[in-house]
């Protein structure tokens, strides 16, 4: 999201200014292009000989702050400020360089300002609605992201905005048990993306957090069906089958999200969690000498991972061997005292 915004901004930037100069296009095109280590030098180049240029220097302040040096970024932007104190894109591009460094509520200050001198600025409304919901400020968000897209409907940046500052509502209303809220914002993500995949998974946890078990299920196959997240996918089948008390169900999609994971090459973590879920999927049909069969193997690359050794002691208690368990559990407590995943398999495995 942050390289396509910041492509947008870029782009009106360059437009809206009139900096388009013949001598440094070749310098705009690596910016466009997100070649900002070329253009750092190519801008570079270019106040080697013209120090003074502020086109140059704003450009190459642009170069180095999306290319990864935010420090040097805000430094180049907080020079120009100085400079041209009252400059609109300075200013602009400063608050975003703020937005770079996650100062959220010193850019927001600078955004306001700008709105205030121009409140149709497609950026400062872009931008002001970014680090609004950077500050969880997500109403707010909405708002500025709306005036944004009014202003310029056809930016995929502002859309692609709207839809994670939307996502964030839909999960602020689940969390006070406002499903229907929940769920209207979701449905606004999907007039702007049908079938979206981050708006279908969270359609999932509120079905799950609202207890619809069967939405939720259907919710899943459908990712499945349609090839979104098919690893998430198949590990929600497992926990909703699961919960409907088909636990043999609940372990072929546990097996077959194993295989999705190899067949991906996912990041370890995520390996981990499938792996973990085939295990628990074992021990709840009581095959013991499976579960822990996986698990030994799991733990031997895995020796030191918190989830692995959780596992390793929830399988224990469930196979009757509580002091066993109680003792691994013991032990990770010395190292782990705030885990809160931790504190309820301790919980567990005193009330068995």
């Amino acid at each position: 999201m942050k390289n396509l915004i910041s492509i947008s901004i870029i782009l009106v930037f360059l437009n809206a200014t009139g900096f388009a100069q013949s001598s440094m296009e070749e310098g705009f095109t690596l910016l466009e292009t997100q070649a900002y280590d070329d253009a750092a030098i190519f801008f570079s180049n270019v106040l080697d000989t013209e120090p003074e240029n502020k086109t140059a220097r704003i450009c190459y302040g642009r170069a180095v702050g999306l290319g990864g040096d935010a420090d040097k970024g805000l430094e180049v932007f907080s020079d120009l400020q100085q400079d041209f104190p009252q400059d609109y894109e300075v200013q602009l591009n400063l608050a975003e360089a703020m937005m770079w460094k996650k100062s959220y509520q010193e850019a927001s200050m600078v955004y306001e300002d700008l709105l205030q001198v121009d409140s149709t600025n497609y950026v400062a409304n872009l931008g002001y609605a970014n680090a609004s919901a950077a500050l969880k400020n997500n109403s707010k968000a909405l708002s500025f992201i709306n005036k944004a897209i009014a202003i310029d409907n056809q930016n995929e940046g502002a859309k692609i905005s709207k839809k994670y500052i939307l996502l964030a509502l839909a999960d602020d209303a689940r969390k006070e048990w406002d499903y229907g809220a929940s769920h209207h914002y979701l449905d606004e993500v999907f007039k702007l993306y049908p079938d979206d995949k981050d708006g279908l998974l969270n359609r999932a946890t509120i079905y799950l957090s609202d207890q619809k078990i069967n939405e939720a299920a259907s919710t899943f196959k459908k990712l499945l069906d349609r090839g979104l997240a098919p690893l998430d996918a198949l590990l929600g089948l497992s926990y909703t089958s699961l919960l409907k008390g088909k636990n043999k169900k609940s372990l072929d999609y546990a097996q077959d999200a194993v295989a999705k994971a190899i067949e991906l090459d996912v990041a370890p973590d995520q390996y981990l969690r499938a792996a973990i879920n085939e295990i628990s999927a074992l021990a709840i049909l009581k095959k013991f000498n499976g579960a822990e069969e996986k698990l030994q193997s799991l733990e031997a690359s895995n020796p030191d991972n918190l989830s692995v050794q959780l596992a390793k002691a929830r399988i224990k208690v469930w196979n009757q061997k509580e002091k066993e368990g109680l003792a691994i559990y013991e032990d990770l407590a010395t190292l782990y005292p705030n885990s809160f995943e931790l504190s309820m398999g301790i919980a567990e495995a005193y009330r068995s």
